[in-house]
Formats: C-alpha cells, structure tokens, sequence
C-alpha cells in the first residue's frame, strides 16, 4: 500500500450544521461511495442481508444521537444535505462495525487497530493505526475544525483525534458480545474530544450509551486513561500517565474479556506480543519515533481482495504542541522526511 498525505478539509464554520454541509458538500463523490461499501459490508458481514434490515436498524440510531448530543446530531445532518445521502446511510457508513456486532456473521471479519502511548521525551504522545477493510483507504481524511483536528473518513463525524486542549482520543474495535443499539460510536469519540481535559474526556465515554466494544485511550498533558467497553460495561483499566502503554483488538482486562469474542481471522494476540516484547524496547521518545514504530505492525493491503483488512491509516499526537502526525496508510520514514505528515491547529 502506499503511504500518501491525508486529504485535508479545513472547515472554519461554527455553526454544526454548516460544518457538516460544508464536510458533505465538499466529499460529496466520496461519502455517496464509502456509504455503498459501507452498505454493503454489512449486507455481507452481519445477519441483516437486506439493505432495507439495515436501513432500519440504523434508522433506530437517529434519536439515541439527538438525546446523546444535539450539535453532533445536527453536523451529521448537515453532512446528510450537502451530500444527498441519507441520514440511515451516513449512521452505517458512521456505526458499521458497531450495528454489524448486533447481529454477526458466523465468520466476523477482524479489524485490527494498534495503540501506543507513551510519556515522551517533551510531550505525552498518543498514536494508533487505523485497520479496517482496504477499501476505505481512498476514503481517508484530516477533518480540521476550529477546536479539534480528526483523523476520519468521509462522511464520518471522526474517529480519533486532537483538540486546542491537548486532550486526545484515540480507539480500538472490540467485538462485543453485548451489542446493541447505541449511541454511534465516532459521536462519543468526538463528545470526548468537546472536553477541556482527559478527565472529563473520560467521563464522558463513561456515560455514554455504548452500541458494542471499544478501547478509548484518553489523554492530555497531565493523564492517560485506558478504558475498554462493551454494549452494556465499560471499565477504567488503567490510569496512569509515566509508562508506555499497549492495545491492540482484545481485552486486556479479565472480566472486561468476557464481554467479547476475538475473529479467527484477527491478528491481535500477535501484534500486541510483538508491540510488548519488540517495540517496548525502540525509541518511542517522539511524536515521529511513535509515528514510524507503528509501521511494525502495519499491514498492507491485498490488491486481490480490497476488502480484506488493512492499515488504511497511521495518527500520532503530539499533544503539547496540539499537533497531528498522520498519513494514508502505513508510516514511512521516506514520507515523514518530506514533511506533509504534521499538521497543526
């Protein structure tokens, strides 16, 4: 796969659904696309083989995310209007993996997301890959709002990312065996990213109505908190900010583990064993020391099959200096030496 900049859609409204429309407006071609994969996906990897069993299904979402949040309700209505597609589309192309744990396939595709925190030398820094079908790797952007910079894809309200606070948020999927529906999952990322600190950013997710399993990694200058979720638990199960610290797509936690089920085809236990016993032991004293030990536990996409799992992107936070290190795809060091990686608020 190759490594590319990251689009970047520099949105300066305030109002949340002029922010959405300018996102949908803009992405339009793309958002109308990811929505029919996303479709599709979950016509092919979940029990609800009709588009109208999905539709449905995401329609009971709508009212779950105006309760949950009215300004995120109203941005993904706004990004509903400037793209023409609708809002039941925009929650599945939002909420896939989350709706699709409802009800699963018998073989459930993995989607292999790896974290590292670490103290830093100058700065906390948070870093993730983000692994999903390799057909969402055309669909990968930097949304830039006045208050947060989000690692996204098109159409989505975000999926990681940093605010002007430097409290930082970052996830991996866990395939909950408690799903059901919730509220959708890159709302309550992007609620966390609201806060002015990791502690509040914390409580947050902690009383959000999950729909399935997530790990969110909080942080900011001062605290790092791991907390794993299902449908129905959610659990703080580390808070400590001075260690390097691991997650990959399963919990760490033992009662959290029996909230969820691990894909035969998933790489988890793997990745976390080589991110414990190899790359513990690297340099992860930047932002860009961070960005390109990720690379080891990249995984490349197969032209044969573009929907099987990939590292689709690689998002580092550099969070005293409020900054985002991010590409298409897996980290290069010959990318990062060009320089089109950092952004900044």
């Amino acid at each position: 796969m190759m490594t590319k900049a990251l689009r970047i859609i520099d949105i300066k409204e305030s109002d949340p659904r002029k922010i959405g429309h300018q996102h949908g407006e803009t992405l339009r071609q793309e958002i109308s696309e990811i929505a029919e994969i996303r479709l599709e996906r979950m016509c092919n990897t979940s029990a609800f083989k009709t588009v109208k069993e999905v539709l449905t299904l995401a329609d009971e979402h709508v009212p779950l995310l105006e309760q949950f949040d009215m300004k995120l309700y109203h941005e993904l209505l706004g990004i509903a209007e400037g793209s023409n597609v609708s809002v039941p589309r925009l929650i599945v192309l939002n909420n896939y993996t989350d709706m699709r744990d409802i009800k699963p396939a018998h073989l459930l595709p993995s989607d292999d997301c790896s974290i590292i925190y670490s103290p830093g030398e100058e700065s906390p820094i948070l870093g993730q890959t983000w692994d999903i079908h390799g057909s969402a790797y055309p669909y990968v952007i930097l949304l830039k709002l006045k208050e947060q910079m989000l690692f996204s894809i098109a159409g989505c309200l975000g999926m990681t990312g940093i605010n002007r606070h430097g409290t930082s948020v970052a996830i991996n999927n866990l395939s909950s065996i408690d799903a059901r529906v919730g509220v959708i999952w890159p709302a309550i990322v992007r609620k966390a990213l609201s806060c002015d600190s990791a502690e509040m950013a914390k409580e947050e997710i902690m009383q959000a109505k999950n729909g399935s399993g997530r790990h969110y990694a909080v942080a900011d200058d001062k605290q790092f908190f791991s907390i794993e979720t299902s449908g129905t638990k959610r659990k703080i199960i580390l808070e400590k900010n001075d260690v390097v610290y691991f997650h990959t797509n399963h919990c760490l936690d033992e009662e959290m583990r029996k909230t969820h089920t691990i894909s035969q085809e998933s790489t988890t236990l793997w990745r976390f064993k080589h991110l414990d016993e190899v790359v513990r032991h690297m340099d992860l004293s930047s932002p860009e020391k961070v960005f390109l030990a990720l690379s080891e536990v990249g995984l490349p996409l197969d032209a044969k099959h573009p929907h099987n799992t990939a590292t689709c992107g690689t998002v580092v936070m550099d969070i005293k200096n409020r900054s985002m290190l991010a590409c298409a795809g897996i980290a290069d060091k010959e990318f990062l030496s060009c320089n089109q990686a950092i952004t900044h608020f």
